[in-house]
C-alpha cells in the first residue's frame, strides 16, 4: 500500500479498535457485577474480597469508557482496549484463581476473554503481549496456593497458552485479511472518485461542445443567410450593368454608322468594342458565380420532397448524358450495383453528376483512363465511391478541394464550387464524404448515404 493508503488505514482501525471497545467496556461494566451471584453460592468466604473486585473492575470499565469518548481515546484506543481486557480478565478469573487457586472454574473465562481478543483488529504483537499477560496471572496466581494436582494445572495452563497462539495467529489472519480488503475497498474508490472526475469533466465538456455546437450552427445560418442574401441582391446590379453594356454596344453601333468610316474613328470603335467584350465576359463569369453560390445556399435553404432514389438507372443516365465527353477522351466508364437510398433525387444527381464531371475534367493525360462507380455495403450506412485514374490530387490538398472557389489546377473549365455542393448535399442527407488519394495513384471520393432501412430505424 501506498503512504496515503497506509495512513487512511490505521485512521480506519484505530476507528474500529475505539467503537468496539467502547462496546465492551459497557458490557464489561454490567457483566463483571453478574459474576457476583455465582461467586455468592460457590466461593461464599470469598465472597466479600470478589464482589469488590467486580466493583472495581466495573468502575475501571466505567473509567475507560470516558477515557474511549475523549479525545485521549480517540488517540491511544489501542491501549485502552488492552487494559480494559486484562482489568476484565483480572477481575473474572485472575482474583479468584489467587484465592482460590488454579482449580477454580473462571479459568475457562480467560480462554474466552482470548478467543474474543481476535474481534479486535489489533495487531500480532499487541495480541500476543495479552495471551502472556493472562498466562502469566494464572500461573502467578496458582502457585500462591500450591500445585496439588501437576496434571490438572498443566493442562489448564496448556489450554491457556494453545488458546493465546489460536488467538496470535487469528488476529494476524484478520489482520492481513483487514488490510487486504481496505486495500481493494481504498482502490475501488479511488477509481469511483475518478471516474466521477472523468463523468464532470465529460459532462462540462459536452455542456462546452453543446454550446458551441449551437454557436456554430447559428454562424453557419447566418452565413447560409449572408450568402443567399449577398449573391440574391448582387444579381440586380449585375443585370443593369448588362442591360448598359448592351445599350452601350448598340450605340457604339450607331457611332460607326455616323462616322463615315474614318480610321481613327473606326480604331476607337474597335478599341471600345473589345472592351465592352470583356466586360461581358466578365459579367458572364461573375453571372456564373453568383449562380453556383445561390445554388450553394440553396442546398441548405431549400429542400425537395424526400423519396426513394434508384441509384442504378439515376447514374446510368448520368453516365449517358456525359458520354460525347467520355468517348472524346477516351474513357471508359463502369457503374456497379448501386441500391435504392432515401433522399432528395435532384440533388442525388447533382452529387454524382459533379464528381463524374469532375473525374473528367481532372483526367489529365493518364495513360489508364477510367471512371468507376460502386458501393461497399456495412453496417452503418452505403459507403459509395467514385474513382477515377487520373494524377492524384497531393495529401496537402485533399482538405482543400470541398472550400468554395478552390480549384487544384489552371486552365480547367469551372467556378471552383462544385465539390462545395456535394460535401453540403451529401451533410445534408446525414452523410459525411472524404478523400482517398495519392499522386500518380487516382483518386477515389467515398461519401455515405442512409438506405431507406437506416433511415427508418433512425427515424424510429
Amino acid at each position: 500500500m501506498t503512504i496515503a493508503t497506509t495512513r487512511a488505514y490505521e485512521a480506519e482501525r484505530r476507528r474500529l479498535t475505539r467503537h468496539r471497545a467502547i462496546a465492551a467496556s459497557i458490557l464489561g461494566a454490567v457483566l463483571v457485577l453478574l459474576f457476583g451471584i455465582v461467586d455468592y453460592f460457590m466461593f461464599r468466604p470469598h465472597f466479600p474480597a470478589l464482589m469488590g473486585t467486580r466493583v472495581i473492575s466495573s468502575l475501571a470499565s466505567t473509567m475507560i469508557l470516558v477515557l474511549l469518548r475523549r479525545p485521549f481515546g480517540r488517540r491511544h484506543p489501542f491501549a485502552l482496549a488492552i487494559v480494559l481486557a486484562l482489568e476484565v480478565a483480572l477481575a473474572i478469573a485472575g482474583i479468584p484463581v489467587w484465592l482460590t487457586g488454579a482449580n477454580t472454574p473462571y479459568v475457562s473465562i480467560s480462554l474466552l476473554i482470548l478467543s474474543l481478543a481476535a474481534l479486535f483488529p489489533w495487531t500480532r504483537t499487541q495480541a500476543a503481549g495479552l495471551s502472556v499477560a493472562l498466562t502469566g496471572l494464572f500461573i502467578a496466581g496458582a502457585m500462591l496456593h500450591g500445585v496439588p494436582d501437576p496434571g490438572a494445572f498443566l493442562t489448564q495452563v496448556s489450554a491457556i497458552v494453545v488458546t493465546g497462539v489460536i488467538a496470535v495467529v487469528i488476529t494476524d489472519i484478520s489482520e492481513r485479511m483487514r488490510s487486504r480488503e481496505f486495500a481493494a475497498r481504498w482502490a475501488l474508490r479511488a477509481a469511483s472518485h475518478e471516474k466521477t472526475r472523468l463523468v464532470h469533466d465529460l459532462a462540462q465538456k459536452t455542456s462546452a461542445l453543446e454550446t458551441l455546437n449551437q454557436e456554430l450552427q447559428t454562424v453557419n445560418q447566418e452565413m447560409e443567410d449572408l450568402l443567399y442574401v449577398a449573391s440574391h441582391d448582387l444579381r440586380a446590379p449585375l443585370i443593369n450593368i448588362e442591360g448598359f453594356t448592351n445599350e452601350l454596344r448598340l450605340g457604339l453601333s450607331d457611332l460607326r454608322q455616323h462616322t463615315n468610316g474614318g480610321a481613327d474613328a473606326n480604331a476607337v470603335c474597335t478599341d471600345l468594342g473589345e472592351s465592352l467584350g470583356f466586360i461581358q465576359s466578365a459579367i458572364r463569369r461573375m453571372d456564373g458565380l453568383i449562380t453556383g453560390l445561390l445554388n450553394v445556399s440553396r442546398i441548405a435553404t431549400r429542400t425537395n420532397p424526400t423519396e426513394d432514389v434508384h441509384l442504378q438507372a439515376a447514374v446510368e443516365k448520368i453516365i449517358e448524358s456525359f458520354r460525347y465527353q467520355l468517348d472524346q477522351q477516351r474513357i471508359h466508364a463502369t457503374v456497379g450495383p448501386l441500391p435504392t437510398v432515401r433522399g432528395d433525387a435532384l440533388r442525388l444527381n447533382q452529387v454524382f453528376s459533379n464528381l463524374i464531371d469532375n473525374a473528367i475534367k481532372y483526367m489529365g493525360h493518364s495513360v489508364s483512363r477510367s471512371i468507376e462507380i460502386g458501393t461497399h455495403s456495412g453496417n452503418g450506412m452505403p459507403r459509395f465511391f467514385v474513382k477515377d485514374s487520373g494524377p492524384g490530387i497531393p495529401v496537402e490538398s485533399q482538405d482543400t478541394v470541398f472550400r468554395l472557389f478552390r480549384r487544384l489546377a489552371k486552365g480547367v473549365p469551372g467556378e471552383g464550387l462544385g465539390l462545395t455542393m456535394v460535401r453540403k448535399i451529401v451533410e445534408k442527407h446525414g452523410g459525411r464524404i472524404w478523400i482517398e488519394s495519392a499522386p500518380g495513384q487516382g483518386t477515389t471520393f467515398w461519401f455515405t448515404l442512409p438506405g431507406p432501412a437506416y433511415r427508418d430505424r433512425v427515424e424510429n
